[in-house]
């Protein structure tokens, strides 16, 4: 499915949403709070590995921009 007949985006993105709808109907509230927070997880030490790359070559403004904007959106779908 991911690969196909297009180059563009914009199929990956129509299967990544209707991925995660799949998975929001069928996962228990557990499972759903368990998956948010290994993703949440992944982004930040994701982050932490392009944006903080070495002590003088670092970008910690847009890390930090970044990590308050991911903050305030999980709050808000909260």
């Amino acid at each position: 499915m991911v690969r196909g007949i297009s180059d563009t985006p914009l199929p990956i993105a129509l299967y990544a949403i209707a991925m995660g709808l799949h998975f929001i109907g069928v996962i228990s509230r557990a499972g759903i709070i368990t998956s948010l927070g290994l993703i949440s997880g992944g982004v930040v030490m994701n982050s932490m590995v392009m944006e903080l790359p070495t002590e003088k070559d670092g970008r910690f403004w847009p890390f930090v921009t970044g990590a308050a904007a991911y903050t305030a959106l999980l709050l808000l779908i909260r």
